[in-house]
């Protein structure tokens, strides 16, 4: 992130779906006011950085309109039906004031969003976009494309790496 973005010291940040809040103890560490919101009451419970983390769902943000300099959401979208996909883009954009760093398993990566190769249960299998089709939702909820690039997966059955992982930087 911080290759793409380089954020000033009284910038604030959310990580949204931030589980036990692993990316609000690095930013905090590293000086940053940084909260996180997730819908586990279990990983909020349980959090090293507990203190700084709230409880709340990407498609219903507890945070004021352009109060998050830098949004994160990482893995957070597979949980989604398409309708709320649609809704999380349009929330995120109220909340961030300068840049979105969004990362989603896509249609494209094959291994990851087949539910036979992930049975993850509460994965629902149904708000899996492709690449381009997530890029145009945000640009309809009002983000501009900064950076796309992929994060290299390893086939587990191989030694073949999968880049079509995205990972996107979005600024407003």
């Amino acid at each position: 992130m911080f290759e793409h973005i380089h954020p000033g010291k009284n910038w604030i940040f959310a990580d949204i779906g931030c589980a036990l809040g692993g990316m609000v103890e690095v930013l905090r560490r590293r000086g940053y006011e940084a909260y996180g919101i997730d819908l586990s009451r279990w990983c909020l419970r349980n959090s090293p950085v507990k203190q700084y983390l709230h409880f709340g769902s990407v498609t219903n943000l507890p945070c004021a309109d352009q109060s998050i300099d830098v949004t994160t959401c990482i893995d957070t979208f597979q949980y989604l039906t398409q309708k709320e996909v649609k809704q999380a883009t349009k929330e995120l954009r109220r909340v961030t004031r300068k840049y979105l760093c969004f990362e989603c398993i896509t249609q494209e990566d094959e291994k990851y969003s087949d539910p036979k190769e992930n049975p993850d249960a509460q994965r629902k299998n149904r708000s899996l976009f492709t690449r381009d089709e997530f890029i145009e939702l945000f640009k309809q909820s009002g983000f501009r494309l900064k950076k796309r690039h992929f994060l290299p997966r390893q086939d587990r059955k191989s030694t073949r790496l999968n880049s079509s992982h995205q990972i996107i930087s979005y600024a407003v």
